[in-house]
């Protein structure tokens, strides 16, 4: 199929054209009708060279693809809101009846109940319990809940994962958050709950991606911050990534933006752990080149030792 360009602008206004070589593009036509007449409609329909769907057609092209797919694409996932108009009730079959089902969406605290809710969702989730079966806030909760539909297998085969929130410091009130009350849930501690499942499941995992929105809903007249509590995102992120994020063991690679790629002022912080996982891929790199090294001329001592027998 041939490339084409698509129209975009740059961060600084500029008009810039994208190649996109992996889309197939179209049109469909929709009859309308207005005060002038009757007229059709075009909607420009951009689709993936390759649909998902072809994964279905037989074992062969299954077992050679479904690893190109995990593999080779960035998942994104934006956080969980927990109000009932984000995380709404399902409606299930029950005999001739339906019944409506709508879990706990709450994410766990980090102690030590905690720490067993996580430890429960991932034993859940490796094991495909039935869906009702599975804990409330994963069920809700967009990664999770990928995680589960996908299976252990498939979510080892994952190489690329990104992230995209808000880094919450405010508390969620009607004149800051408008009727409903609740806002997305933290970037921080969605990280600090999602770092374990990565750690079991996602074993193949290179490169994670963080887009880390600030907080533009903080009020320090009607709502002051309490002393000793994070103030700032650098505040919420910083012990993540000094810690928390460095024990997932396959990452090759860590990118922090903000809302949009370019976005960079205020999360310097983060330079120190890119940097980090930079050369730790070095220095893996340089003892797997060593090992190679000290195999080979082990060969080939044992070849001389031979011929001079």
């Amino acid at each position: 199929m041939p490339d084409f360009d698509t129209k975009g602008f740059d961060y600084k206004g500029e008009m810039v054209y994208k190649n996109n070589s992996s889309i197939l593009r179209g049109a469909i036509e929709i009859p309308r009708q207005d005060d002038d007449g009757a007229y059709t409609e075009l909607r420009d329909v951009h689709r993936a060279l390759i649909d998902a769907a072809c994964l279905r057609t037989n074992h062969k092209i299954y077992d050679t693809y479904i690893n190109f797919l995990y593999s080779t694409n960035n998942f994104y996932f934006g956080m969980t809101n927990a109000s009932i108009h984000r995380s709404p009730p399902t409606m299930l079959l029950k005999g001739k009846d339906f019944k409506v089902w709508r879990p706990r969406p709450y994410k766990p605290g980090f102690d030590a109940q905690g720490n067993a809710d996580r430890a429960l969702a991932i034993s859940q989730i490796s094991n495909q319990v039935y869906i009702k079966a599975l804990s409330g806030w994963a069920y809700h909760d967009p990664f999770l809940r990928f995680l589960y539909t996908i299976g252990p297998k498939n979510a080892a085969r994952l190489k690329h994962i990104t992230f995209s929130g808000t880094v919450k410091i405010h508390t969620c009130r009607a004149w800051i958050c408008g009727e409903h009350l609740i806002c997305d849930d933290d970037l921080g501690s969605s990280l600090r709950n999602y770092i374990p499942f990565i750690i079991e499941l996602c074993t193949g995992l290179e490169k994670l991606t963080i887009r880390a929105t600030e907080d533009i809903n903080i009020d320090p007249v009607f709502q002051p911050l309490d002393k000793g509590m994070p103030a700032t995102r650098e505040d919420v992120l910083r012990p993540i990534f000094e810690k928390e994020l460095r024990s997932i063991t396959s990452l090759k690679k860590l990118e922090v933006v903000g809302r949009v790629e370019w976005e960079r002022e205020g999360l310097e912080f983060a330079d120190e752990t890119i940097a980090w996982f930079e050369n730790r891929e070095r220095h893996r790199i340089l003892r797997e080149l060593e090992t190679e090294k000290t195999k080979q001329q082990d060969k080939i001592a044992g070849g001389t030792e031979t011929a001079g027998e």
